[in-house]
């Protein structure tokens, strides 16, 4: 019927739990998966993924896994993983563009003035405040600098701040002039 005859000593002695273990191919110790693991589809575990890997070794050898389904279990994971981040990605660029042509339909030729008057004004920012804001994420995924409405803002602020960083070149005047 499919069922083991000979369950998992789990009160017996340590010698108990490794002859069982043996005979069913199943570690002594839960590092001991690693030994001769190789992933599907040239997958590696990373040294951010180790910690995540090593607390699901231990539950693993818990469970008494074989190493073929621990081996499944890290392939399907990091697949599964590596999808959602494709897809999050892609849609971080259809974001982008998306916000870019909403902003270039309202702000016309002056675009890519506020754009730039908006990255001008985190990058005086101190350091890696511009990644910071550019890089979060708002509660449906969004990145704040793929939301229009974010961009609108800070190109907004930018402009209160320094009205200068629109003022183009080759007007024939200087720029203190320009301004006012």
């Amino acid at each position: 019927q499919g069922a083991d005859p000979a369950p998992f000593p789990a009160e017996g002695t340590d010698e108990e739990k490794t002859t069982w273990r043996k005979a069913r191919n199943v570690p002594n110790e839960p590092k001991e998966y690693l030994k001769d693991l190789s992933l599907p589809d040239g997958l590696v575990i990373g040294e951010n993924d180790k910690p995540l890997v090593d607390d699901y070794l231990l539950t693993a050898h818990q469970m008494n896994l074989t190493p073929e389904i621990v081996k499944q279990n890290l392939w399907w994971y990091f697949k599964m993983r590596d999808g959602e981040i494709q897809k999050r990605m892609e849609k971080d660029a259809q974001d982008k563009s998306t916000t870019s042509e909403e902003l270039r339909a309202e702000m016309g030729t002056d675009f890519k003035k506020y754009l730039g008057a908006a990255y001008g004004l985190l990058e005086t920012a101190p350091e890696g405040v511009l990644e910071a804001l550019t890089e979060a994420r708002m509660t449906d995924g969004t990145k704040l600098g793929n939301h229009p409405q974010i961009v609108r803002w800070l190109s907004q602020l930018a402009l209160e701040i320094n009205p200068a960083a629109t003022v183009g070149p080759g007007t024939g005047a200087g720029t203190m002039a320009s301004v006012k």
